[in-house]
């Protein structure tokens, strides 16, 4: 990453941060879940985007011992990716909805329910790459790059979600029966810790933002 720029004042120096802007899409990736200034153009390749947060997600799933205590969180995040995804395509003009298969158990073990959101974002790319190239607003007057961009981190806590969820059933696997509750608790102590130290990283980047403004 590029050094910060420095201006010259009467005064001395002030910090202006980089223009982001031409960042690569991995790049752009880790700013967003740092919750920093994020911003995407006519480059930005959604399906990419979609097997990236994915990652190997589908795998530990299909490598559980036991799938089916899983199967919950699979759905639910299939089915949070899926909405977002429905939201994206409703904004994109004269561009179909992505058609999903009901979600099933063999789904659910065979991985198939994530190559078909990666599947369905394929078929929005260049429509995407399109209305990004354009700017403009959706129906409420938002910059149609922010609409994107609080569609993607919603995918974002969608995979988070699944990954709590496979890292529960892991620890459950190392202890025994009778310290289950005590380690479901722990989970979610370590849980609400991290969101509280996501939303003091935001409120940082924010707060940067308004300096450096």
């Amino acid at each position: 990453m590029s050094a910060p720029a420095y201006y010259g004042t009467r005064s001395g120096y002030i910090v202006r941060d980089r223009d982001h802007r031409a960042d690569d899409q991995n790049t752009k990736r880790d700013r967003r879940r740092k919750n920093l200034a994020t911003e995407y153009d006519e480059q930005f390749v959604l399906s990419t985007e979609v097997a990236a947060i994915l990652s190997d997600l589908p795998a530990r799933v299909m490598a559980d011992p036991t799938p089916t205590r899983v199967r919950a969180a699979v759905y639910a995040t299939e089915n949070g990716m899926r909405e977002a995804l429905t939201e994206i395509a409703r904004k994109l003009a004269r561009v179909p909805v992505p058609e999903f298969a009901d979600m099933s158990a063999s789904a659910v073990t065979s991985g198939s329910w994530a190559v078909a959101l990666v599947d369905a974002a394929r078929t929005l790319d260049g429509p995407l790459a399109t209305a990004l190239a354009r700017g403009g607003t959706v129906a409420n007057g938002e910059p149609y790059r922010d609409h994107l961009l609080a569609r993607v981190r919603e995918m974002d806590q969608a995979a988070t979600n699944l990954a709590a969820a496979l890292e529960l059933a892991a620890v459950t696997d190392a202890v025994p029966a009778s310290n289950t509750e005590g380690v479901a608790v722990n989970a979610l102590r370590a849980r609400q810790a991290a969101e509280r130290n996501a939303l003091a990283d935001k409120h940082r980047a924010e707060r940067q933002a308004l300096r450096h403004g």
